[in-house]
């Protein structure tokens, strides 16, 4: 390979490496805020449970 092959590799290896950087901290940024929604609709299931039976 040339000499500046070499260096488009190494600079396309880079870029891809700092984008799968990028992409695990936001997968586990999303993995957080999933969490989050779980636990709120834990917490008020049972206020939407109280309202729907008094339409009832």
């Amino acid at each position: 390979m040339k000499r500046n092959q070499r260096w488009i590799h190494k600079h396309q290896v880079r870029k891809w490496q700092e984008e799968i950087r990028e992409l695990r901290a936001l997968d586990a940024s999303n993995e957080e805020a999933d969490a989050l929604l779980h636990n709120a609709r834990y917490l008020l299931q049972p206020i939407l449970d109280v309202y729907v039976q008094s339409l009832t």
